[in-house]
Formats: structure tokens, C-alpha cells, sequence
């Protein structure tokens, strides 16, 4: 190297320093003290939540190692979620061979068109699997903190949040992802396509989606009470459709206001309520996920990677916090324009329209709410 060349190399090594020294003063001027995190804070102190290192999500740092990043799905969760899948849908051959099927079989159904009794086939299933993991579920989150008090949801995250945190709570995690595993199988490949057939696709992509991101990046705590909350709703939804195949208007407009009241208690009152406890609980600014918004990582190890730490994609991360945050906001929207579909459902019936009128299968989306 000459000394030309190096005179240069060393002025062009000053250069960058002043640049990235004014930009880190900047950020930190504007997001408060180690608004860039220059410092490494966090690195040598994982567990100080003394005092928050930002005032404020960065949209963007510096160039930095991820300092913690846990990837919380291993090749033995996908064995399990797939074997698990593989039993729901013996479970639901069972059911439909052994109990509906002869049950159509029966005098009493001869006035029952065929698509009307795989419309009936399906909701007893699908009530049947909703019930069955509303309780069991229950009986795996009631003894867990987070349950208790939803402020847990987010406390001690992510290192407190291994997935592990309670007997049979990640397998009770995996049997929701296997069940619309095994559920967009049999609509892909087994059922009959209905006029719904799209919707439900995306649907369950959707939620198989949802619950393996909250696994993978340790949100898991959070993902447990959004799943027990749509579980418990839905079983008075198809609890009423089933009965108004039935013929039994009563009971199906019994189950049906039960699932309206139960639907506006969960979905739009408990379910903001745990995102405002996840937005507004800033203990811990100094993990990871928290402070930044958007941010280039220059150690991501995979070209695409779920981590606590974020979702990266060629080392460019979204914090999976505040994903969730926001994907959680978009969920209550549909909420919001579901629950408008049923007031009108309400306001019609009350006018004189028979609910059985107005929920058959109208093109209306007045079915599979969540």
C-alpha cells in the first residue's frame, strides 16, 4: 500500500466516522439518549430494565449485530403439529362415518337437501373441536400468570417467554395450528368446494400464519389468549348454525344471540384491552424487539428468519413487537365490520326477517367469522 493510498483509506475512515458520528447524535437528539444504541447497552446488560435506552421506536438505527435473537420452532414442533394434524382428521373420518352419517341416514333427514347436510356435517365438527379446545385449553391457561393477569402477556419478554412455561401449553399451541393444518387439507382435497370455498382458503392460511409466527418469535403468550378467545366464540356460532339446519329456529336464535353477546365481550372488549396492556406496558424498553421499528442487521444469519427479535428478510428486520402490535389492530377492524354484519342480522330479525333466512348461505360472509 502507498502512502498515497493510504492517506486516503485513513481520510475516508475519518470521513465515515464524522458522518455516522453526526447521525447517531442526530437520532439521539431526536428519540432521546442512545437513540441509536451506539452504546450497545442492551448487549452487556440483557436483563436492565432500570431505565429505557430509547423514548422511542427507531424506523431506523444503526448498522448493527442483532444482540439476542431466539428462533422458537425446532424440526421436532413441526413433527408434532403434523402428527397431531394427521389425528384431528382421523378424528374427524370417526365422526363423520361413525355418528353423522348414519344420522343423515336417518328418516327424519330425507327433507334435507345434500348440501344442507354437509353444511350440518361440518358445524357439528367444527362445534365439537371448539368446544373440546375451549376446555382444554382453559384447563392449560388457567393456572398460568398471563391468564390471570394479561399484563403478562408482555412482562419478561422475550427471556422469560420460552414456550415452555407450563405443562402441555405448547402442545395445546400446536394442536391450533394442526387442527387448520388438517382443516385446509380437507378443503383443498376431500370436501366438497362451497360457495365460501376462497374465503376459507385464506382464512386458514391466515391463522396457520398467525399462531406459527406467534411460536416462532416467543409472542406465544399472547397468541394463547387470542386463540382461546376466538374457540370460545365460535362454538355458539356454529352451535346455531347447526340447530338452524336442524329446523330448531329457537334454540339456533338462542345460541345465536349468545354468540352475538359473547362476541362483542371477547373481540371487542377483552381483545383491545390485552392489545392496549401489550402497547402501553413499556417495562423492558431495552429488549430488542421493542425500540426499533424497521432496522438493517448486519449478523442475520438466513435470507429470511422469524426470530424474537424480528422478521428479517436479506437482513432487513420489522420488530416482530410491534408486527404484532399492529396485526393484532388489524384483527379488531374485522372485528369491528364482522360485528356490523351481525347487528344487521339482529335488526332484520327484530323488523320481522327469520334469522334462517338472512343466515343461509346468502353470499352475505355472515359465516366463519373469525
Amino acid at each position: 500500500m502507498t502512502l498515497v493510498e493510504a492517506v486516503h483509506l485513513d481520510n475516508h475512515g475519518e470521513n465515515n466516522s464524522i458522518m455516522n458520528t453526526i447521525s447517531y447524535h442526530t437520532i439521539d437528539a431526536i428519540f432521546g439518549l442512545y437513540g441509536s444504541n451506539n452504546s450497545f447497552r442492551y448487549t452487556v446488560h440483557p436483563h436492565n430494565t432500570s431505565s429505557p435506552p430509547h423514548n422511542f421506536p427507531l424506523i431506523m438505527g444503526s448498522e448493527e449485530p442483532a444482540p439476542f435473537r431466539r428462533v422458537n420452532w425446532s424440526i421436532h414442533d413441526t413433527i408434532t403439529m403434523l402428527t397431531m394434524a394427521i389425528v384431528i382428521f382421523m378424528t374427524r373420518k370417526i365422526l363423520y362415518e361413525k355418528v353423522l352419517n348414519p344420522m343423515m341416514r336417518n328418516n327424519r333427514f330425507n327433507v334435507i337437501a345434500p348440501l344442507t347436510r354437509a353444511r350440518f356435517k361440518e358445524n357439528v365438527w367444527f362445534f365439537s373441536y371448539y368446544l373440546f379446545a375451549t376446555i382444554l385449553g382453559y384447563s392449560i391457561l388457567s393456572e398460568t400468570s398471563w391468564f390471570n393477569n394479561a399484563s403478562f402477556c408482555v412482562l419478561e419478554y422475550p427471556h422469560g417467554h420460552t414456550g415452555y412455561e407450563t405443562p402441555y401449553f405448547r402442545y395445546y399451541m400446536l394442536m391450533g395450528c394442526a387442527f387448520y393444518v388438517q382443516a385446509l387439507f380437507t378443503l383443498l382435497f376431500v370436501d366438497e368446494k362451497l360457495s365460501d370455498f376462497l374465503e376459507m382458503v385464506v382464512h386458514h392460511i391466515a391463522t396457520i400464519m398467525l399462531i406459527s409466527f406467534c411460536l416462532t418469535s416467543s409472542h406465544h403468550r399472547v397468541g394463547s389468549i387470542v386463540l382461546i378467545l376466538h374457540d370460545f366464540v365460535d362454538i355458539f356460532l356454529y352451535g346455531a348454525k347447526a340447530f338452524h339446519h336442524l329446523k330448531n329456529e329457537t334454540m339456533s336464535t338462542v345460541l345465536f344471540i349468545a354468540f352475538t353477546l359473547a362476541f362483542f365481550c371477547m373481540r371487542l372488549v377483552l381483545l383491545p384491552y390485552i392489545i392496549y396492556l401489550a402497547a402501553a406496558n413499556f417495562h423492558g424498553w431495552d429488549d430488542p424487539s421493542r425500540y426499533y421499528i424497521f432496522r438493517y442487521v448486519s449478523d442475520s444469519i438466513f435470507p429470511a428468519e422469524v426470530s424474537d427479535y424480528g422478521c428479517c428478510i436479506l437482513k432487513y428486520c420489522a420488530s416482530t413487537y410491534w408486527l404484532l402490535i399492529v396485526l393484532l389492530c388489524l384483527l379488531v377492524l374485522l372485528h369491528v365490520f364482522w360485528f356490523y354484519l351481525v347487528l344487521r342480522i339482529l335488526v332484520r330479525t327484530i323488523r320481522g326477517t327469520t334469522l334462517a333466512d338472512i343466515r343461509e348461505d346468502d353470499g352475505e360472509g355472515h359465516e366463519h367469522q373469525d
